[in-house]
């Protein structure tokens, strides 16, 4: 039976430009965007400083996928929308992936992918997120060399060893810091002005003040803000830990209070970054991919800008 197939036409053309379309383009790829991509990660070393740091306890002599290149590969995919490791079975033959990752021969297969999220624990997240803010903040000095730097956070993320971290790299902070007994004794008698004084005007009452306070964890002590506040539903304590100066009131209204902002940041992990994907049975592995990128998307957006407007 003989097989007939158009190989080639034309259209209509202009201004002496001829226009063919054929089906003979050979080898060819839908992510354009990865070479940008790749260009963006030399510039900031991303992947090369997330390779130094992790450890990698395979065999020297068995290695073919190196861990910097393994990174690379599912960095990219989070990036381009290439949340499923099953997705790397397609795109570990093609060529421009194999480009991106600086080889001539197929890529890491899912499995192998997926080895390397599950040897992913504890220590992993943490050296990770290390690399990850210390990157983002040189490369936003590196643009605006003046630019002020808060960190804003509610009390999931207030852990003593970041804020010394900020301490060091000169990043202001305002997080916020979960009520405890010895809070609540140290600013007692706020809250209990602010009581009396609500059941004289019959209104919700706040008031601020500051403090000096150490947790057992701590290395030193820090400026904590409390805000007693009552109202017909009773006492509400609300505590945040910072080293930026002003007010306390201002310090938490105008600037602590905005986080609410970051729940849009956490919409765009979820549904732009597929991160409530868990995929792995184990926990920390399900934060690998996460970690690996979600807080790097905006400062690759903007980097990759700035490096158009400069070449």
């Amino acid at each position: 039976m003989t097989e007939c197939s158009q190989l080639g036409f034309e259209l209509p053309g202009f201004s002496g430009r001829k226009i063919e379309g054929n089906f003979e383009g050979g080898n060819v790829s839908s992510d354009g965007g990865l070479v940008l991509l790749r260009q963006v990660d030399r510039w900031i070393g991303l992947t090369k400083s997330l390779a130094k740091r992790l450890p990698d306890k395979r065999h020297p002599d068995k290695i073919e996928h190196s861990l910097e290149s393994m990174l690379r590969q599912r960095i990219y995919g989070l990036a381009l929308g290439y949340e499923d490791l099953n997705d790397h079975d397609t795109l570990r033959k093609d060529l421009l992936w194999q480009t991106a990752r600086e080889r001539t021969e197929e890529l890491a297969s899912c499995s192998t992918l997926c080895r390397l999220e599950n040897r992913a624990g504890r220590k992993e997240a943490w050296l990770m997120h290390q690399v990850r803010l210390a990157l983002l903040v040189k490369a936003l000095r590196k643009r605006w060399p003046k630019v002020k730097i808060i960190l804003r956070a509610d009390s999931g993320f207030c852990r003593w060893k970041m804020l010394r971290w900020c301490e060091r790299a000169g990043i202001h902070y305002i997080v916020g810091l979960a009520k405890n007994e010895r809070l609540n004794a140290l600013s007692a008698k706020l809250h209990r002005r602010a009581q009396r004084k609500h059941q004289k005007t019959g209104r919700k009452v706040r008031l601020f003040t500051q403090l000096k306070y150490k947790a057992k964890t701590w290395d030193k002590k820090r400026r904590v803000i409390a805000k007693a506040e009552h109202s017909d539903r009773g006492a509400n304590p609300r505590y945040v830990v910072t080293n930026l100066e002003g007010g306390s009131e201002r310090l938490y209204d105008d600037i602590y209070c905005a986080r609410g902002e970051m729940e849009n940041r956490i919409k765009e992990q979820q549904l732009g970054l597929f991160s409530d994907r868990t995929s792995c049975h184990a926990w920390w592995a399900n934060q690998f991919p996460a970690l690996a990128f979600v807080g790097r998307l905006r400062a690759l957006r903007s980097t990759a800008s700035a490096w158009f407007k400069r070449h």
